[in-house]
């Protein structure tokens, strides 16, 4: 440790680039990166919030629906991986097109990432649909088995939303690189309180069946993909400065 510390200290090449000096607090910048980022943290809130409901009314159905629902979530979430990191992949590179002014080239860019990430999630997650019991054994053990089989009637309203969210999910991220993450926010507010009205009368007030209670995670993000499709369409985002 003595050794790093006097490498860092004294090592001319960190004279040259000025690593240990330290510029004065610039509180434009930093209001202007709290003023992009809170808009990001809403919408994990209400993310959250709006799946804590969701299972909240499940529960109060019975123990199967919210054992088979579960499951359901389990998978899904394991299957969206791809999805996740080609979001976080768009919202880094719209930020770098624009940053290199080519905002004309930002919206085939997303519609490139939408189409790379559809294969990928067919090539993922149809096999998994087709032969759960295969594929979902290293995770799952014998023990759930007979849940599993329980579950396969479901598993083609998965593969939608899995579609759905693989389209959504980018566009929306697309929106936040380009800094807009007020219109994302009122976008996803908007569907997350149409989200809600629809678990409530779907599962609280008049329960249809598991296929129409989780079939509104499509209509949640296929909405979104619509919305964020239109304003990117806009250039309205195109006249935003940091």
């Amino acid at each position: 440790m003595y050794c790093f510390y006097n490498l860092y200290f004294y090592d001319k090449i960190n004279h040259k680039y000025k690593l240990w000096k330290f510029e004065r607090l610039d509180f434009a910048l930093i209001s202007s990166t709290f003023f992009i980022s809170t808009p990001i943290v809403f919408q994990s809130i209400l993310g959250i919030g709006s799946w804590f409901l969701f299972f909240s009314y499940i529960e109060n159905i019975g123990r199967q629906e919210l054992a088979i629902s579960n499951l359901l979530r389990n998978v899904y979430l394991i299957l969206s991986i791809p999805s996740w990191g080609y979001a976080a992949g768009i919202n880094t590179l719209v930020s770098n097109f624009i940053g290199n002014k080519k905002r004309q080239a930002v919206l085939p860019l997303i519609i490139k990432t939408v189409k790379l990430n559809l294969a990928t999630t067919i090539i993922i997650s149809l096999p998994v649909i087709l032969f759960p019991e295969f594929f979902l054994y290293p995770f799952f053990g014998s023990d759930d088995m007979l849940l599993i089989r329980d579950s396969k009637p479901y598993f083609w309203i998965i593969f939608g939303i899995l579609l759905a969210f693989a389209t959504g999910v980018v566009f929306i991220n697309g929106l936040i690189g380009t800094g807009k993450t007020k219109q994302a926010l009122w976008i996803q507010s908007v569907f997350t309180l149409l989200y809600i009205v629809y678990i409530v009368f779907m599962i609280k007030l008049y329960y249809f069946g598991l296929h129409l209670a989780w079939s509104v995670e499509i209509i949640y993000w296929l909405g979104i993909l619509v919305m964020s499709l239109v304003y990117l369409k806009s250039n309205k985002w195109h006249f935003f400065k940091i």
